[in-house]
């Protein structure tokens, strides 16, 4: 895994298919890694991915299992 976050950051043009699996990568090993999971939402929005149904997309978001429920 090489990536540059700093570099994709400041030129998201960058982001190709590569990007994206080393960003799942490191997402992987660091989940609640924020900046590399926004990284990863733009890249997936640059390529035009398109997943069916939601439980691709639900991975990406922490959902504490807390006691608290909102209203």
């Amino acid at each position: 895994m090489n990536i540059n976050l700093e570099q994709l950051i400041k030129h998201p043009e960058l982001m190709d298919k590569e990007t994206l699996y080393d960003l799942r990568s490191l997402l992987a090993l660091y989940p609640y890694y924020q900046p590399a999971r926004l990284l990863l939402l733009q890249n997936l929005y640059i390529l035009h991915v398109v997943r069916r149904g939601a439980a691709p997309l639900c991975r990406l978001y922490h959902r504490p299992q807390s006691g608290f429920q909102s209203r």
